[in-house]
C-alpha cells in the first residue's frame, strides 16, 4: 500500500513538472511567433537647421531723368521780348518805359524791382511815380518810412495837378505830418483838390469839404492869437 502511494505521488510530481515545461515552451513559442522583443527605437539626433544667410539687397541708384524745360510759347516769347525792350528803354531814361516797368513788376508782386523803378520815375518828376512813392514812403515791405520824403513826393505830384496828392498835401499841412503844421496851406490844398470835383470820389470830396471848413476856422483862430 505504501509502495503504491509513493508511486502515485512520484507520478503526480513528474506530471506537474512535465506540464510546467510544456507551458514554458508555449510561452516561448508565442513570443517567437509574435516576433522578437522590440528594442526601443534609437532617436536620431535632430540636426539643427543652419540659418539661411540673406544676401544683402543691392539697391540700384535711381537715375533721375533730366528735367526737360518747357520751351516758352510763341506768345510768351513775344511778351518777354517786348518787356526786354521796355527795360532797355527804361535804362536809357525813357520815363514812359520806367513807369511801365514799375507797373509790370508791381503786378507781378516783385516789390523790390517795382519800387526801384518808381523811385527813378519820381526823380524824373513823373506824377504817377511821385504818387506811388508818396505812399511807399509811409513804409512798406521794401521801403522804409520817411514822412519828409512822402510829403515831398505828394507835393511835387500835387503841383502837377494830381487831386489825390493835393488832398494828401492838405492833410499833412493840417496835421503837421512830414512838414510844419500850417492851417492856411491845408485850406489852400483842400480847395485845390475840391476844385477838381469830378476827379474825386464823392465820399472823399465830402471829407475834403469838411476838412476845408476846419482848416479855415483854425487858420482864422491862429491869426487872431497872433495879433
Amino acid at each position: 500500500m505504501k509502495t503504491k502511494l509513493l508511486l502515485l505521488i512520484t507520478l503526480m510530481m513528474v506530471t506537474t513538472a512535465v506540464m510546467g515545461q510544456t507551458r514554458r515552451k508555449r510561452v516561448v513559442g508565442n513570443v517567437q511567433q509574435s516576433g522578437q522583443v522590440q528594442q526601443p527605437a534609437q532617436q536620431q539626433p535632430v540636426q539643427q537647421q543652419q540659418p539661411v544667410q540673406q544676401q544683402p539687397v543691392q539697391q540700384q541708384p535711381v537715375q533721375q531723368q533730366p528735367v526737360q524745360q518747357q520751351q516758352p510759347k510763341a506768345a510768351d516769347r513775344s511778351v518777354d521780348e517786348k518787356f526786354a525792350q521796355v527795360l532797355k528803354r527804361a535804362e536809357q531814361g525813357d520815363v514812359d518805359a520806367i513807369r511801365t516797368a514799375a507797373v509790370s513788376f508791381l503786378r507781378a508782386k516783385n516789390l523790390k524791382d517795382a519800387y526801384y523803378w518808381y523811385e527813378i520815375g519820381a526823380t524824373k518828376g513823373d506824377p504817377h511815380c511821385l504818387y506811388m512813392m508818396g505812399f511807399a514812403y509811409e513804409g512798406n515791405e521794401v521801403v522804409a518810412a520817411d514822412p519828409v520824403k512822402s510829403f515831398t513826393c505828394f507835393k511835387q505830384a500835387a503841383e502837377k495837378g494830381n487831386p489825390t496828392c493835393q488832398a494828401q498835401v492838405a492833410y499833412r499841412y493840417f496835421y503837421g505830418d512830414g512838414v510844419e503844421q500850417d492851417y492856411s496851406q491845408a485850406a489852400y490844398w483842400f480847395e485845390k483838390a475840391i476844385a477838381q470835383g469830378s476827379e474825386n470820389d464823392p465820399e472823399d470830396l465830402a471829407s475834403y469839404q469838411e476838412m476845408l471848413a476846419k482848416a479855415k476856422k483854425r487858420a482864422e483862430l491862429k491869426a487872431k492869437l497872433k495879433k
